[in-house]
């Protein structure tokens, strides 16, 4: 998901979960 790359950056370091890839 490319598209999400940014989305899910942003929820990983929201959350600090490092299994959001």
């Amino acid at each position: 998901m490319i598209l999400n790359t940014k989305k899910v950056k942003r929820l990983r370091k929201k959350s600090g979960e490092s299994g959001y890839s």
